[in-house]
């Protein structure tokens, strides 16, 4: 090794954490501008390996036990491709996703240490499917540029919930499920995410009213799916959901709040609320 690499304060290479940042970056780049079928296979390879490390937080550790739900769920992100369901199908969808992230966490917060195994399996299904089912909706409407809307959103979030609470983060928000996370920077997350819904408003359709409210709805969704993953993550006694990411944990560590929110920006893009004809698309 060379003299000037010994010294102290010598230059040394980027953290993991900040190269796996840049690679996350640089693969959300690539899928931006992939032609609209690969966009979606790797939307749809990444959704697969979270429901692999939700496999691993649900407890399904048999290989064969295991392999076998990875199949299943590959063929259950083809089906609506292969075979698209109605509107009413996707509307009841992403109300049910909804309902499932809203009380999850007081539903189950007391009770997560006696969900069997299956049955957490089961909320893995309630926590993907109807995003999977949101992101095929908006690329049947040629809207996909929305799916880098959300991103932009919930990166105005993470990064408002980090700043806030390394800054004024005092009080813990749920001491039991995640001990880092506190009200202050819950608060700066979801006061960003509405700050950054009000600048969308100037780029998309729909008024700045109607995407500040957007943003501070799709800021508490992205709270919420965090916590949730924190839940089964405290229920399996690990602290990330997998090792894929160095410096970040797995997969589902950086996408559980975009799981939670696709629903959501369904719901708010489609009529009735929304301008996007719900006929046309999923017949």
């Amino acid at each position: 090794m060379s003299p000037e690499l010994e010294r102290p304060g010598a230059t040394r290479g980027l953290p993991p954490r900040l190269l796996t940042a840049a690679a996350l970056l640089a693969a959300v780049v690539v899928a931006a501008l992939a032609p609209p079928n690969l966009r979606l296979a790797l939307i749809g390879l990444a959704l697969l390996l979270c429901w692999r490390e939700w496999l691993r937080m649900a407890g399904i550790a048999g290989p064969l036990a295991r392999s076998a739900a990875i199949v299943l769920f590959a063929l259950a992100l083809a089906l609506p491709v292969a075979f698209p369901p109605p509107p009413s199908f996707y509307y009841a969808a992403m109300l049910l996703g909804m309902a499932w992230w809203c009380l999850a966490i007081p539903a189950l917060r007391g009770l997560a240490g006696s969900v069997s195994n299956p049955t957490a399996a089961g909320c893995g299904l309630l926590a993907l499917a109807p995003a999977w089912l949101a992101v095929l909706a908006l690329a049947a409407a040629e809207r996909s540029g929305l799916l880098l809307l959300l991103l932009l959103l919930l990166g105005a979030a993470d990064t408002g919930a980090f700043a806030f609470g390394k800054l004024l983060g005092k009080r813990p928000l749920a001491p039991v499920l995640s001990s880092g996370k506190t009200v202050e920077g819950a608060a700066g997350g979801v006061a960003m995410a509405t700050l950054a819904g009000f600048c969308a408003s100037f780029l998309t359709e729909n008024s700045a009213l109607f995407w500040t409210l957007a943003g501070l709805a799709i800021g508490f969704f992205s709270m919420l799916g965090d916590l949730t993953v924190s839940l089964f993550k405290r229920r399996a006694g690990i602290k990330d959901s997998g090792r894929l990411l160095p410096g970040h944990g797995g997969l589902l560590d950086r996408l559980d709040s975009g799981l939670a929110a696709a629903p959501l920006l369904f719901l708010l893009v489609f009529e009735p609320v929304g301008w996007l004809p719900a006929q046309g698309w999923a017949q």
